[in-house]
């Protein structure tokens, strides 16, 4: 379980805004909980769109992560600051956050200059 003074402290909210967002400190947890349980699917499913990607020859290099779960409920305390009305919580987290894995390609290109 995830201490919310610890957690307030780390990213710098203070307890009046995280009040004034109506979120639930055992709902924030739910949302880490589960998130956290969902590691390894997650990895997989990032895993398998960059190996799709890695066969595009232009494709000069790749990254994938998960999104760290103490981030993804900063970002959630800010999305509510910002729309009060959104509910986000464990049964809608997963399509309100859209960066819950990220996959970043390079890809090269070569400008040439044409003579003529």
């Amino acid at each position: 379980m995830l201490e919310v003074q610890q957690f307030l402290s780390r990213f710098r909210i203070s307890e009046e805004r995280f009040k004034v967002t109506g979120l639930v400190w055992e709902s924030l947890n739910a949302i880490y909980e589960d998130h956290q349980s969902r590691q390894s699917e997650l990895t997989i499913t990032g895993n398998t769109i960059a190996e799709r990607l890695r066969q595009i020859p232009s494709v000069h290099s790749l990254k994938m992560r998960v999104k760290n779960s103490e981030h993804l409920l900063d970002k959630i305390i800010r999305k509510k600051e910002k729309e009060p009305d959104r509910i986000i919580d464990v049964n809608t987290y997963r399509s309100e956050i859209t960066d819950l894995v990220g996959v970043r390609a390079l890809h090269l290109w070569v400008f040439r200059k044409s003579c003529g």
